[in-house]
């Protein structure tokens, strides 16, 4: 959390959500490479699927009085719970699990007096995928209503092992970013790279907000290049 000299104080930690996953993984060794305190929400029997240098810690991620439990006043929560691979087809669950699960864990974060809640939301408005971005906005409307400190990104396809086809596709992105009438909105659902995703969330964990930030993927790619 921010102290009066504008350093950030970790004692408290940072406290992941879907730390088992794709984005999860790669982000828990990052935070544990530069020595901070991670502890990890996981159910019953996926402890052997968290990386190493994250506490695990057993819960429900749709219970928010056991994970207020579990979390510390002044820490940072990251949440990453989503859908894997989100397709059109998945809109029940988007609801289900992607608006239910920041429902909760909100609700656990400001019982806990959290210091700062970063949410990986996804980019918008976009042509595609209506039912995901349309659950990924309530969540953004659900943030900035509750009173806390939070950083929101919106990330539209994160590149890296088992994402990569989108490749195919970079030339496309490379013209239609330089013509004006496609450029904004190129740029706003550019692609990304996992390492530049990872480099982005570590920023804003040891930079916290005292409002609502909102870093689309351009900003991103700029934080990612940041020392």
């Amino acid at each position: 959390m921010p102290r009066s000299d504008g350093k950030v104080d970790f004692a408290h930690g940072v406290f992941v959500t879907g730390g088992t996953g794709y984005l999860g993984r790669a982000l828990i060794a990052a935070l544990a490479k530069r020595n901070l305190r991670v502890r990890a929400l996981v159910r019953s029997g996926s402890q052997s699927k968290l990386q190493l240098g994250a506490e695990a810690v057993i819960g429900n991620v749709f219970d928010p009085a056991r994970t207020a439990r579990s979390l510390v006043a002044g820490s940072i929560v990251v949440h990453l719970v989503g859908t894997p691979r989100p397709a059109p087809w998945k809109a029940r669950e988007f609801r289900a699990v992607d608006g239910a699960s920041l429902v909760a864990v909100l609700e656990a974060a400001r019982n806990a007096r959290v210091a700062h809640f970063v949410y990986v939301s996804v980019a918008q408005p976009a042509p595609v995928m209506k039912a995901y971005v349309g659950v990924r906005a309530e969540c953004e409307e659900r943030l900035r209503a509750s009173g806390l400190a939070v950083t929101i990104l919106r990330p539209w396809y994160v590149l890296g092992p088992g994402h990569r086809w989108p490749y195919l596709l970079v030339p496309l992105y490379w013209l239609a970013e330089r013509l004006p009438p496609t450029a904004a909105g190129a740029r706003r659902l550019g692609l990304i790279s996992l390492a530049e995703m990872v480099a982005a969330l570590v920023w804003v964990v040891e930079h916290p907000t005292g409002g609502v930030r909102v870093l689309a993927v351009p900003e991103m790619r700029r934080l990612a290049r940041s020392p």
